[in-house]
Order: C-alpha cells, then sequence, then structure tokens
C-alpha cells in the first residue's frame, strides 16, 4: 500500500503505523489523543523528536504490548522493552493514562487534590457551559 498518513505520529493509532490503514478506529485514537492533550495541555504519547518510534515507545508503555503482528513489525522495540513487552530498566517507565494526568500536576508544581492529582475531576463532577 502507497499511502501515508499525514496525521502526526503521535496522534496515529497503530493500526496507522503498521498497516497504513485509516478508519473509524484510527479517527476515535486520534480524537481520545486530542481530547486529552485539550484537557490536560500535554500530549498523550510524547515524540521528542524520535517521530513514529517514540510515539510506538510511548503506546506500548501506557497500555502495554501490541498485539504479536504489531510487535513483530515494532523493529525497535528490543531498544525499550523485553520480548514480553516489559520495559527495560532505565530505558522508559511503565505508566497509564491516569499516571499521566496525576504527573502533569506534579510537573507543573500544582498542589495535590488528593491520591487522584489535580487534573482528576472527582466522579459526579459536570461539566458546566457559560455562553
Amino acid at each position: 500500500m502507497d499511502y501515508e498518513p499525514a496525521t502526526a505520529p503521535e496522534y496515529l493509532c497503530p493500526e496507522a503505523h503498521f498497516e497504513r490503514r485509516i478508519g473509524p478506529p484510527a479517527d476515535v485514537c486520534g480524537l481520545a489523543c486530542t481530547i486529552f492533550q485539550t484537557r490536560s495541555g500535554s500530549p498523550l504519547f510524547e515524540t521528542f523528536l524520535g517521530g513514529e518510534d517514540d510515539a510506538l515507545k510511548e503506546i506500548v508503555a501506557t497500555p502495554g504490548k501490541l498485539p504479536d503482528l504489531w510487535w513483530g513489525a515494532f523493529k525497535n522495540r528490543h531498544k525499550w522493552f523485553d520480548e514480553d513487552g516489559n520495559p527495560k530498566p532505565g530505558r522508559v517507565k511503565k505508566t497509564s493514562i491516569k499516571q499521566k494526568l496525576v504527573d502533569i500536576g506534579l510537573r507543573d508544581g500544582l498542589p495535590a487534590t488528593g491520591d487522584d492529582g489535580p487534573m482528576m475531576e472527582r466522579p459526579g463532577t459536570k461539566l458546566r457551559f457559560s455562553c
């Protein structure tokens, strides 16, 4: 396939990285990344200067190992992970989306509002709109 997605690497879903396939799941993934960045002020998957490899590293470090077909196609995975998808010590930090939100508040020096940090709303919080 000669299609090259024009989406920035930090918004690409694994299907787009490995199969160059775009569709509704890719749109949902990109939208989720956009909402996270809009809400938190930081990208869900940091890419710095590494492009796709950095994005894939961040994807694996957050939700976990990719399905076997994609895992085998992730050529530089050995730099950061063992074959089971576990981070190599000192190379990458295993995290979660919730932890990334907590870390944003800590990084920005904001006071914590409990165990969840300042970027987490309490259950039952409702959005208020004013026009």
